[in-house]
């Protein structure tokens, strides 16, 4: 786990104790150098345990790799799931 996931987490862990991400809907986007299927199936496992602990309510994880170039359409995919979400 890197300095900044663990960073990330431990911001969490104060909104949840003051119920601020109570009922927030949440989307991961996940970056690695790796494979983007490889970097999805890893960092979902290793948020597991954080998301039970913190009950996020995870609506839809999408995974890109540093060594791929980012297509516009996964870029505009995200932006109306985002719109779309109320």
């Amino acid at each position: 786990m890197s300095g900044f996931f663990k960073n990330f987490i431990d911001r969490l862990h104060y909104m949840y104790k003051k119920e601020i991400i109570d009922n927030k809907k949440i989307i991961f986007i996940y970056t690695g150098a790796g494979n983007k299927k490889l970097t999805m199936e890893e960092l979902t496992q290793a948020t597991y345990y954080v998301e039970e602990y913190l009950k996020l309510d995870v609506i839809k994880r999408y995974s890109f790799s540093s060594r791929e170039e980012i297509v516009e359409e996964d870029i505009l995919e995200i932006c109306n799931f985002i719109n779309n979400c109320k």
